[in-house]
């Protein structure tokens, strides 16, 4: 009997292990990172993903059904998929049953250690074509199309990359080995150089340990060559020591704006201006003016 999916905490756990393992660049199988925009919201998603390789060809496949990842990947046409550290542009053709029928069968059988997917399929390896087309109605496969001359300097993959690095990597900033350039450089003003990956994951956490709750809404990005923009609009509740001053608990709201480099496809240099006036006002530290 097929099972429908439900992300138990045993499989988020699972989940969560493979993606730590494919941004470090670990082979896991015959799995890949899949990043693909929200079709209500445009937030990018990043998800470990089944892959099938035949004749030179990849193939993405649903091995849980039609999931939310599935339903973006219809609505946006194109996602990026990082294996091995490295990410790429794709575009997908979602195949009929009877072309998916012999690529879940070869799924099915490189996959038949995986106990947790086996409840999810009413076929099993030695089940004919004809039943795996049945089953094909259930999980659907993409095949994978990359796009020529699409890399990762392309101003659309870029802004992906920044979104990312706001949207997970903020309060995850394993994520920054992944979206860093090794000899990555922050200019603050008024303040040293930020060297490399470690010393951004150093300053990113004095931020999140003094505003857990801290959140960003993007009000502008743009992009050009190989560098992009972004405006933001940062939100949360100071509830930790930030710059010597203790936990007010007041809420804060204040803006900044970014410029990125990017070269060979990760951020290299990052020019951030932050309210930081507007910041210690509302904290209390120094006098509003008027």
């Amino acid at each position: 009997m097929r099972q429908p999916f439900h992300m138990t905490g045993g499989l988020h756990m699972v989940s969560i292990i493979i993606t730590t393992l494919l941004r470090l660049g670990l082979p896991v199988g015959p799995s890949a990172l899949l990043s693909v925009a929200g079709r209500t919201s445009g937030k990018i998603y990043t998800i470990p993903i089944a892959l099938v390789e035949t004749s030179g060809t990849s193939f993405l496949v649903a091995a849980f059904g039609e999931v939310n990842w599935v339903r973006n990947l219809r609505a946006a046409g194109q996602a990026y998929l990082t294996r091995r550290r490295r990410t790429e542009a794709i575009g997908v053709v979602e195949l009929e049953a009877k072309e998916a029928a012999p690529i879940l069968k070869q799924f099915l059988r490189e996959s038949q250690r995986v106990s947790f997917i086996k409840p999810y399929f009413r076929v099993t390896p030695h089940s004919s074509l004809a039943d795996f087309e049945q089953e094909a109605l259930h999980h659907p496969v993409f095949r994978i199309v990359r796009k020529k001359g699409a890399d990762l300097m392309s101003t659309e993959n870029n802004k992906t990359l920044v979104r990312r690095f706001y949207e997970e990597g903020v309060h995850n900033t394993a994520l920054f080995d992944e979206l860093l350039a090794p000899t990555y450089v922050l200019h603050l003003p008024g303040s040293p150089l930020i060297v490399g990956i470690e010393q951004a994951k150093q300053l990113m956490v004095t931020y999140t340990s003094a505003f857990p709750d801290l959140q960003l809404t993007t009000e502008d990005l743009v992009a050009e060559g190989d560098k992009v923009a972004i405006r933001n609009t940062w939100r949360g509740t100071h509830q930790g020591a930030f710059q010597g001053l203790p936990p007010t608990g007041k809420h804060v709201t204040f803006t900044g704006s970014d410029f990125f480099r990017f070269m060979g496809g990760k951020i290299a240099e990052q020019w951030a201006d932050l309210d930081a006036l507007g910041l210690m006002q509302q904290l209390g530290e120094i006098p509003a003016i008027g």
